[in-house]
């Protein structure tokens, strides 16, 4: 290991550390900042390679922003709080079916709005749907848990589904239309195990009945307010159909969808803009870009090397690489930070010049894509939507400790990360 390279790696283990800890309380968003300022003072980045990082990550952080506009100002207007309601209503008082229709709308609202957009809705209506149904803590946590997790591992159908698949259409100059098709099967075969694990592993704290009577009327939810929901997500997917063709940066397009609904909705007194925008963990898209700035120090001193010859397939069969390429990123993913990790192995990928040789080894983008953002639910650093999950939760008095976290997570990471691995390569069989 280079002495820059040791340096870098100091620093980001320093930075993991104050995130776990918190000593005093102090903001995540302070300890990345403190991070990236080491970085510099040390000349492990210079600012054009700040001014580097920003243009592979532009897109990706507009769209983060976006997200937060368009999911707040959804979960404001009661879209999904409305949407949440008649799934319990449906489930007649079976705490069973109540979960399989939670994990389809945690499906939906992944899809069409990130993992951390559906993790923004979800938790505070999801907490107080268990509340107004008197489920007890361990019954509260395994609904919550359930939903964070999907969150996240549904989170890649769509090149806007996550912002790492932003990162990887952009710096791989991917089409949108092919990375659809290669995560289609992938992402069928994740609802489908994820959810049954979930269902195995948590079963025993489900309620099997529930008075639906105690949900009481349906949260207001006004005929303006669903047509502006609909058109919005009309116009959101329309958008990303036309990013296919014409390139647009899809960041742009969920900013303005987001801005657009949130000030259409506040003209209509069906929102109070400023208290909504007041709510909002604005330091998450700083701590991000920081902890960007860290990582692309280590890759500098020679990380992205050293993860390139670890990716490299050589004459290995295509099942072990891809289970290699989405094992090495998961666990690094889990140890730091899905996003800094994944653009450091897209960057190793584009050395090798992955999408240059022949179809099948253009499949292990997507392989590590699994493993950042399935295998990156292992531990709560693993993803930002992980840790703004823990942080709606303590607000909400429900605490739930890192290593009670990882115990549930696990086996349902691994069964997951691995089936999708296995449809990875049957898709890119039947399909590419």
């Amino acid at each position: 290991m280079t002495p820059h390279l040791l340096h870098a790696s100091l620093i980001l283990a320093a930075v993991m550390l104050l995130v776990i800890v918190r000593p005093r309380n102090v903001p995540i968003v302070l300890s990345a900042l403190a991070g990236a300022g080491a970085v510099f003072a040390l000349g492990l980045v210079s600012l054009r390679d700040v001014v580097q990082v920003l243009g592979l990550t532009w897109n990706a952080t507009l769209a983060l922003v976006g997200l937060m506009l368009l999911s707040a100002t959804l979960e404001a207007n009661g879209a999904f709080r409305a949407a949440a309601h008649a799934i319990a209503l449906h489930a007649r008082g079976d705490g069973r079916r109540l979960f399989v229709g939670l994990a389809l709308l945690t499906a939906g609202a992944a899809t069409l709005l990130a993992n951390d957009g559906a993790i923004l809705i979800l938790t505070p209506i999801v907490a107080e749907l268990a509340a107004a149904l008197a489920f007890s803590e361990a019954q509260t946590l395994a609904y919550l848990f359930a939903v964070g997790f999907l969150c996240d591992a549904l989170s890649t159908l769509l090149p806007t589904s996550n912002l790492t698949n932003i990162l990887m259409v952009d710096t791989l100059g991917l089409n949108a239309g092919a990375f659809f098709a290669h995560m289609l099967v992938p992402t069928l075969v994740l609802f489908v195990v994820g959810t049954s694990v979930l269902w195995l592993d948590l079963g025993r704290d489900l309620p099997r009945r529930f008075d639906a009577a105690a949900l009481g009327p349906a949260p207001p939810f006004s005929r303006g307010s669903w047509r502006a929901t609909w058109t919005a997500l009309g116009v959101l997917f329309t958008g990303y159909g036309a990013a296919t063709f014409v390139h647009l940066p899809l960041g742009a397009i969920v900013l303005v969808v987001g801005a657009g609904l949130l000030a259409w909705e506040t003209w209509r007194d069906a929102v109070h803009a400023r208290a909504l925008l007041l709510r909002q963990p604005w330091s998450i898209v700083v701590f991000a870009v920081a902890l960007f700035v860290v990582v692309y120090a280590m890759s500098n001193a020679g990380a992205a090397r050293w993860l390139a010859e670890l990716l490299d397939p050589g004459g290995r069969a295509i099942v072990p690489a891809l289970v290699i390429a989405g094992a090495s990123v998961a666990l690094l993913s889990s140890v730091i930070n899905n996003l800094p990790v994944f653009l450091v192995a897209l960057l190793a990928l584009h050395h090798l010049g992955m999408l240059t040789h022949d179809v099948r080894p253009a499949t292990l983008p997507y392989a590590a894509l699994l493993g950042a953002n399935v295998g990156s639910k292992i531990t709560p650093l693993g993803s930002l939507a992980t840790l703004l999950w823990l942080d709606m939760l303590g607000r909400r008095g429900v605490r739930v400790g890192w290593g009670r976290y990882t115990r549930l997570a696990v086996i349902p990471t691994m069964a997951a990360l691995v089936a999708a691995l296995l449809a990875l390569d049957v898709s890119e069989r039947l399909f590419h």
